[in-house]
Parts: C-alpha cells; structure tokens; sequence
C-alpha cells in the first residue's frame, strides 16, 4: 500500500528519543508523504523545519482553538509570512472547540477562526479544521463564506451523516483515524459506509488517539496501515484500493505534486 497520512505531529517532542526509529516503521508501512499540522507560533517554525528536512512531508500552519489567545495582530504577519514558504499548503489546525471548559472563551476562539480564515482566502490555502462539539457554529461560519474559501478538511471526524453532508456540500474533505476504528464509533463508521471514496482522507494525529489494537501507546504514523485495514473492512473495500484512493485525495485536497514526494 502507498498511504498518505493527512494529519500528525511527528515534530513533537513525544517522538524525541527514538523519532528516526518511528519514521523507518511508517516507511515500511507503505506511509509516502505526510502533512504536519501546526497548533500555536511555536510549532509553525517547527513544521517548516520538519519539511525542510525531510522530503516527503508538507506543512500546516495556524493558531489551534486552544491557543486562540495568541492570535494577534503581529500573529496574523507571522501566520501570512510564513504562508509564502514552499512547504506549507494548508492553514491549520484551526476552528472551533467547546469540549474543555479551560480552553478560551468563543468570542476568542472566532477571532481567531475568523482572521485565519480570512487568510486563507487571500492565499488560496486550503484550511485543516479541528472541531468539537461546535459543528453547528462551524458550518454556518462555512456557508456564510461559500465559494470564498478553496477547500479543507474537516479533522477527526466524528459527528452525524447529516452534518457530514453538509460539508461535503460546501465541497470538504472528512478524514478519518484511530478513532474511527473504536468498537463504539458507531457515527463515524456510518459516515464511512455513506460518504463519497474522493472526499474520504485518512490520518493518525499522532502521538494522539491510536487506532484499536493500539490504545493506551503513543500513536505513530506508521499506523495509518491499521486505520486503513478497518476502515476498507467498513467501506466494504479492499485495503489497497482505498490506500490509492485516499493518497489521491491526498495530493488533490494539498495540491501537491506527485514527484515532490519521490
């Protein structure tokens, strides 16, 4: 299989002590090219440098809900100078997370969603979004801009069909990782049976949320050949299929050339 992992964090810390270890495995699991997705100022410099580094590897840069409070009027400059490197193709991850009570107030939160989003209009960069238990507002944030922004993905997915409709109406992408692969994930494999095989992504988030088999260890890219086996057992697919299915989607939704990955 040749598989693209659309979302993880592999310059992080977590994989400090055995990361050349960690990338030899996703290698031999058919893993070709992945996307390392910023959260705050910090990790954009640290993405850039990942790709720079290592071929193979695109960049996301942006101010992730969490951190929305570091969105200033300096941030946005930074965010738009590095938009201009040829190693970031996507603003992210960025959105809307009402989930943990800590994280900063939604008049915060929007402010930031909102000038990033206003930056990826004047780039042309897709956008990857992390939502939680914020779809409602997220969408009608979307549909108010229809036709204004050129695509993204929606992270992690995991609400209902009906919502999953609606962003595949205003023409995003869904992706889909260890999550999905949960005994109990029953709205996310029900999106998987249903959705279109040229809007489906696959991804690992790692260090976070491995896939069943896996739970309780640090997630690593090379795991996305678990999240690919269960979820073309869902689709009713084979593995491979979708491997070369969601790689395409890949390189469409991050307008990357294929010989930059070789």
């Amino acid at each position: 299989m040749t598989l693209f992992d659309t979302h993880c964090h592999l310059d992080s810390d977590e994989f400090g002590p055995d990361r050349d270890a960690v990338m030899e495995r996703m290698y031999a699991c058919g893993v070709r090219g992945a996307a390392l997705i910023a959260y705050d100022h910090a990790s954009c410099s640290r993405v850039i440098r990942f790709c720079e580094e290592h071929p193979g590897f695109v960049a996301a840069v942006g101010i992730h809900p969490e951190h929305a409070s570091e969105m200033k009027d300096d941030m946005l400059d930074v965010l738009r100078a590095y938009c201009g490197h040829p190693c970031v193709h996507a603003i992210g991850e960025i959105g809307l997370d009402t989930h943990d009570a800590l994280n900063p107030p939604m008049e915060v939160q929007m402010h930031a969603l909102l000038c990033q989003l206003e930056l990826a209009e004047q780039t042309s960069l897709p956008v990857a979004f992390h939502v939680r238990n914020a779809h409602p507002l997220l969408l009608q944030t979307l549909k108010a801009r229809r036709g204004r922004l050129t695509g993204g993905v929606i992270h992690c997915y995991s609400g209902s069909w009906e919502m999953a409709k609606e962003y595949l109406d205003l023409g995003y992408y869904l992706a889909f990782g260890g999550a999905s692969t949960y005994p109990n994930a029953h709205k996310a494999q029900k999106v998987l049976r249903e959705m279109p095989a040229d809007r489906l992504l696959l991804e690992t988030d790692s260090p976070y949320m491995p896939p069943e088999g896996h739970r309780g260890e640090r997630n690593e890219p090379g795991w996305i050949q678990d999240v690919c086996i269960r979820v073309a057992e869902i689709r009713g697919t084979d593995p491979e299929t979708l491997a070369w299915e969601t790689w395409n989607n890949a390189l469409r939704m991050y307008r990357i050339e294929q010989k930059t990955l070789q």
